[in-house]
């Protein structure tokens, strides 16, 4: 009986321990899928494009406080296709935080540079509240 009980509890060890050894497998091998979408909570300033297809830069920006991101590229390289801004959780709340959206289209398979400044339009001589640079790796 004392022997049978043994051979459950280093059976039941086994198998637990094999059960670890495959989550932490699977877990180690997922990728999140590729949407070509990028945003600042990535900590990346890297994004790899396709040359035959848009891509997206994604960035909270309070429009209600008269900032918005504006868009520095290479137009040789880039086109700026569309911009425009999604509403985030806080629908309805007047001066929430929004998304605003880049989608550009590469015109040649050739790396560049978009820099995003934050600032108000109409204010010149102003330096920029904030910049973000993202490399644009072009395949």
């Amino acid at each position: 009986m004392m022997h049978n009980k043994r051979k459950f509890v280093l059976l039941s060890i086994i198998v637990l321990i094999l059960s670890a050894v495959v989550v932490f497998i699977l877990l180690s091998m997922h990728q999140p899928p590729n949407t070509g979408k990028q945003s600042v909570e990535d900590n990346t300033s890297h994004i790899i494009a396709q040359s035959d297809k848009p891509f997206y830069i994604e960035i909270p920006s309070t429009p209600a406080t008269g900032y918005q991101w504006q868009a520095d590229f290479d137009s040789k390289a880039l086109k700026l296709v569309n911009v425009e801004f999604k509403q985030t959780q806080n629908q309805g709340i007047v001066g929430a935080t929004e998304i605003q959206v880049f989608e550009f289209q590469p015109l040649a398979k050739q790396d560049s540079v978009v820099t995003l400044q934050y600032v108000r339009p109409w204010e010149k001589d102003v330096p920029a509240a904030d910049t973000k640079i993202y490399k644009i790796f072009v395949k």
